[in-house]
């Protein structure tokens, strides 16, 4: 069998494990870490409502720019699901991926009460980081029993809240942030981003307070700091300066351990036994930006971005950045929603910035109909019309807007993933 036939296979049997649902709970990620040999290793955890998949790359890449092997889990994937991990910038090969699955699949087919896909996802994530000094984890969904909440961290991270999930979390921010902070370790290091709302930022010092944990206060980079502010956008900076206060607090808990750098000198250091400095661990980060999916230009006359903005938080916070590219284009919007969503709230932001809406849907099976969305934006007093088929969504876009005009591609990873990739078996994820 080739790689990419295995690699297939391997996705189909994931996908077949979209069939359990969601299970929040420990015991069985618990048991096939235990079934499959996972060791410990240092690892920083990120859980919120927001920016943690950008976070989470920029965070590794700076670990790496200071001389460790640093693994990147991530979800959902932009294209397929080995995209989740990352192993030095890179996403997995489809060989690498299929071995891993086969790996994990063995031992998870044995258990008693076999685990889902997020936790079978985790559990590659691990496999894949096993011979790496360093992990980045995102929490799939909230994180007191989330699957990554059975890896003991260093270096636990809060990006943001906002009410998302509440089915699983909460109905108040309070609430869904008791679900994020759950994974504070005693004795660990909290980093919290600067947007958190004041009432937020204290409960957060609360909780770390009682578990004995310290509190950094991490601050956006400031433009200046970066080679090129506008297409980094002011989301990305903030994301620039959580990963900086992450990835320093974790070289910062390795030297304590007395842990060797790669060249037998400073922990961490990039080969000469020196640490790197902010600038060097932020110009590596910067240099993998524009992330896929995150404010990322993929057309020009008219420009075309796309960004997975998924919720009312996330999709002010690309506005305020989207700017920085489009200038003052005029904007068409390519729209898809998935249903646990708020359609009306999304596109009331987008409304603020774009003339027009494209509606679609995606192969997703929690995706809004084209019809639905179309409804949504025409209550908030948008023009609205419907494209069965993504591209045909974006094709309609380009013609509305001209030239001289922009392209907005967003509302959830699915349509970007159908964009890049359609048909695939993979677009078909319901996660």
């Amino acid at each position: 069998m080739t790689a990419s036939a295995s690699a297939a296979d391997a996705e189909r049997w994931l996908l077949e494990l979209e069939n359990f649902g969601i299970r929040p709970g420990l015991d069985r990620m618990r048991a096939l870490i235990e079934a499959l040999g996972v060791r410990r290793r240092p690892t920083v955890h990120l859980v919120g409502t927001n920016g943690k998949t950008s976070t989470t790359l920029l965070c590794a890449a700076m670990l790496e720019r200071a001389g460790l092997r640093a693994g990147a889990y991530v979800s959902p994937h932009v294209e397929r699901f080995a995209d989740r991990i990352h192993v030095a910038g890179a996403p997995l090969s489809d060989e690498r991926f299929a071995g891993l699955v086969a790996r994990v699949r063995a031992r998870a087919e044995a258990l008693a009460d076999v685990p889902g896909q997020f936790e079978a996802l985790t559990a590659v994530a691990l496999l894949a980081f096993e011979e790496l000094d360093v992990q980045v984890l995102e929490a799939g969904l909230g994180g007191r029993l989330d699957a990554t909440n059975a890896v003991r961290s260093d270096v636990q991270v809060l990006t943001s809240v906002g009410l998302d999930h509440q089915a699983w979390l909460g109905d108040t921010v309070e609430e869904i942030a008791l679900e994020k902070l759950a994974v504070v370790e005693e004795g660990g290091t909290l980093v919290l981003a600067p947007g958190l709302e004041p009432p937020l930022r204290a409960l957060a010092r609360t909780v770390a307070g009682d578990r004995g944990a310290r509190v950094v206060e991490a601050a956006a980079v400031a433009p200046s700091q970066l080679r090129d502010p506008l297409a980094a956008g002011g989301f990305q900076r903030e994301n620039l300066g959580v990963a900086l206060a992450a990835a320093k607090a974790l070289l910062e808990a390795r030297a304590s351990d007395g842990a060797p750098g790669l060249d037998g000198g400073t922990a961490g250091g990039p080969g000469d036994g020196e640490p790197p400095d902010d600038a060097q661990l932020l110009a590596a980060a910067e240099a993998r930006l524009p992330l896929r999916g995150r404010l990322e230009p993929i057309g020009h006359d008219p420009l075309v971005v796309v960004d997975a903005a998924h919720n009312v938080q996330a999709a002010r916070a690309l506005l305020t950045a989207y700017d920085g590219l489009a200038g003052d284009r005029p904007t068409v919007a390519v729209v898809a929603l998935l249903d646990d969503k708020d359609p009306a709230g999304v596109l009331e932001v987008l409304a603020q910035r774009c003339r027009a809406v494209v509606a679609t849907t995606t192969a997703n099976p929690r995706s809004l109909s084209a019809g639905q969305v179309a409804a949504a934006a025409e209550a908030v007093g948008l023009e609205a019309h419907t494209a069965e088929d993504v591209r045909a969504a974006v094709d309609l876009a380009r013609r509305m807007t001209g030239v001289e005009g922009a392209v907005l591609v967003t509302g959830t990873t699915s349509l970007v993933r159908e964009l890049r990739t359609p048909g695939s078996a993979s677009a078909r994820s319901r996660f």
